[in-house]
């Protein structure tokens, strides 16, 4: 971001801070009953104006934002898919291997690929979750590809389909909170890349319509190019049972309409 935000002449300076996400590591993120945990704090201070802006992992904020806030800015998405990290291919690992992930949609989208397989919440940063691999506690985990690339990771690991394994809403996308109308965020608008916020907005919005928080188990992804077809693909909380989607803008069906559509869908699964 800090890259990005010198095309737009803005020097930045950077602040860190721990959220409750990054403090609590062993309640699994879906329990933990709120759909921000990894932002609320740093966007508390976006308000208040102590910082004027905060860096986030997109996929990480609440589908409603409060008044006093706005997205300007998503960077060109990064790889949305996921990955899986073992010394075994995930189509050849024994029955029972244990698949180590905090995420209900991850749980529900393997158990429905391979429901022979065992999933045991794990957290920790990614150095911490490999160190777990090593010892033998878990037989593989998975993680983000962007989330991967951006540290630099060297090792090996599986891609995972796309059709079974439909990335989280905003996967991939960085984003930077700012107070709407402030000076900082007026300076912008040319860092926005335009493909990927209509990606970033089309998910928000079936995310926003359907309810959902960066918790449910349901997956959302609007492909890039001039498409911007998306599949949508939602378990119940019990993971039972499946419904899928997809819209593409040559459908007679609107995006209206879809939204329509997957709202019956997640009716039926209890949202």
């Amino acid at each position: 971001m800090s890259g990005a935000l010198l095309e737009a002449g803005i020097v930045a300076d950077v602040i860190t801070a721990e959220t409750r996400g990054d403090v609590d590591r062993t309640i699994p993120m879906y329990e933990m009953g709120s759909t921000g945990i990894f932002v609320d704090e740093l966007n508390r201070r976006v308000s208040s104006g102590e910082i004027d802006a905060a860096v986030h992992s997109a996929k990480d904020l609440p589908s409603i934002m409060p008044d006093d806030l706005e997205v300007s800015v998503v960077l060109k998405r990064e790889n949305p898919l996921d990955a899986l990290i073992s010394r075994t291919a995930l189509d050849q690992m024994e029955p029972g291997s244990v698949i180590g992930t905090s995420s209900l949609r991850r749980k529900m989208e393997l158990l429905n690929y391979r429901n022979d397989l065992v999933t045991r919440n794990i957290r920790g940063n990614i150095d911490t979750r490999l160190s777990k691999l090593e010892s033998g506690e878990y037989d593989g985990t998975i993680l983000a590809v962007a989330a991967l690339k951006r540290i630099g990771y060297e090792g090996r690991f599986e891609v995972l389909a796309g059709d079974s394994f439909v990335p989280a809403p905003n996967q991939g996308i960085i984003a930077l909170v700012t107070r709407p109308g402030s000076p900082f965020s007026g300076r912008l608008p040319a860092v926005d890349h335009e493909d990927t916020r209509i990606c970033f907005e089309n998910e928000r919005r079936i995310m926003k319509s359907l309810g959902l928080g960066c918790s449910a188990p349901a997956g959302i992804f609007c492909s890039p190019g001039p498409s911007h077809s998306i599949t949508v693909l939602m378990f119940s909380r019990d993971g039972n049972v499946a419904e899928r989607a997809r819209f593409t803008p040559y459908d007679m069906l609107g995006l209206d309409d879809f939204i329509a559509h997957l709202e019956k869908k997640a009716a039926r699964l209890g949202y």
